[in-house]
């Protein structure tokens, strides 16, 4: 039986609603193939009752078989099956249909045939093909305890209940360097350090983590990939459970996820 499970892929539960109704559809198959047996025949259902089986057992191979494909061959048969293939623009009446809102006169208010010949609104275009400079805060005055390990934050991780265990040194790094590749605005600049405000002892420093990390400190981070610079101890970016692999559906993975701890926790 495990065997035949370990072969058997995609949603579970759909294998087994199909399994139990194959086998309650046995039912109604002898008690209509009754009449017929004896108006019919000798009175034996026992073929009728056979026949029933072999319906079961194409159906099945065929239902295997089908699920073995990967989803995205379906993709062209789709089109041929779907009575109508009306394609969907986003113009500002599907818009509102499908974020349930009410907004108007904007440039996207247009009919399908308008809004393909609709040009580039003005303040679309790029005034610009320079990346913008990033505007950096004063870093704080920082006295490090070096007795104490160093819990790094950037931009990409202000959790304030990341670590709170631990006496540690809390620094706030905003390196030039990372910056100068990805740049942001003033607001994303003043955002993140009102976040980090939520954060208590946190120290703003602006420049490279090398500068201010001496070789025997112990140092604590979380995973990024600009973080690749980094030297400590990772710990793992947050997750919304700690299932993991591969999954043929989305629903495979979602009826799994709802069932782990760590999802139920949040």
């Amino acid at each position: 039986m495990k065997r035949i499970l370990n072969h058997i892929s995609g949603d579970r539960p759909v294998w087994a609603i199909a399994t139990l109704l194959a086998i309650f559809s046995f039912l109604p198959v002898y008690s209509s193939s009754s009449n017929l047996a004896y108006l019919y025949g000798n009175g034996n259902t026992l073929g009728y009752i056979f026949k029933h089986l072999i319906h079961l057992f194409l159906g099945f191979s065929i239902m295997y078989g089908a699920h073995k494909i990967p989803y995205n061959y379906f993709k062209g048969i789709s089109l041929l099956m779907i009575p109508s293939n009306k394609k969907y623009i986003a113009n500002q009446e599907n818009i509102n249909k499908y974020t349930y809102s009410k907004q108007r006169n904007t440039f996207l208010d247009c009919s399908y045939e308008d809004i393909m010949r609709i040009e580039q609104p003005t303040h679309f275009k790029p005034i610009s093909e320079e990346l913008p400079n990033t505007e950096f805060p004063k870093s704080d005055d920082i006295s490090i305890d070096h007795s104490k390990p160093i819990c790094i934050y950037n931009y990409y991780n202000l959790d304030p209940k990341w670590r709170t265990e631990i006496d540690a040194n809390r620094i706030l790094l905003l390196e030039p360097s990372v910056f100068k590749e990805y740049p942001i605005g003033n607001k994303a600049m003043d955002f993140m350090i009102s976040l980090s405000k939520n954060i208590p002892s946190i120290k703003v420093y602006v420049g490279e983590f090398e500068e201010i990390i001496k070789k025997d400190s112990i140092v604590y981070f979380k995973e990024h990939p600009l973080n690749y610079n980094y030297k400590g101890n990772e710990d793992s970016r947050d997750w919304i459970s700690s299932v993991n692999g591969y999954y043929p559906s989305f629903f495979g993975f979602w009826n799994k996820a709802k069932k782990d701890k760590k999802f139920q926790s949040q």
